[in-house]
């Protein structure tokens, strides 16, 4: 199998934003045609982002207090669409909401994949299932909210892995399958 690449394409302001109205002032104008100029060239399959982002560009926000579960959510990995591409939202606590498994983005479509923390609620599950977002809940991420800060360098591509069978398999795949290398 191909090991996918992750590009870290970001056009920030200098107070570190990622997003908001600085990309509307007419100085950054220049800047902002030839990020998307670059941006088109990738060609990415997946856009990927925090919480926070995701709940102000896709606009749905954030959930609040969400009713009790009916139901006990095995924590296994769910596809619950294909699409030719994709946005993750790296979401541990499950705090964004959705009304859809798709958003639309700059003009392309996206279905959603959430990735959780173990701990997340069955209420959370419920959310994310009723709405037909994709979810995994990557085993080696122990509830760290910050994963990528004590992760090793060979835990992206085993994650890079279990996204690609989440994106293939058709059936609910049981986390902790692929382990960090």
């Amino acid at each position: 199998m191909d090991r996918p690449k992750i590009i870290c394409h970001i056009l920030q302001s200098v107070d570190g934003n990622i997003d908001g109205d600085f990309f509307t002032v007419p100085e950054i104008g220049s800047a902002y045609r030839e990020f998307s100029r670059i941006r088109e060239e990738f060609a990415c399959d997946a856009v990927i982002s925090g919480a926070t982002t995701a709940a102000e560009i896709y606009r749905g926000g954030f959930i609040g207090i969400l009713p009790q579960a009916s139901e006990r959510w095995p924590r296994t990995d769910r596809k619950a669409a294909s699409a030719e591409k994709y946005a993750v939202v790296i979401d541990g606590t499950g705090s964004v909401r959705w009304e859809s498994g798709n958003v639309e983005r700059r003009g392309e479509k996206l279905h959603v994949i959430v990735v959780l923390q173990e701990n997340a609620t069955d209420a959370c599950i419920s959310h994310l299932r009723k709405a037909g977002v994709s979810y995994m809940i990557p085993a080696w991420w122990s509830g760290s909210p910050i994963w990528w800060k004590s992760a090793s360098t060979s835990t992206i591509p085993a994650m890079k892995r279990r996204t690609g069978n989440i994106l293939k398999q058709n059936e609910e795949v049981q986390h902790g399958i692929l382990y960090p290398e």
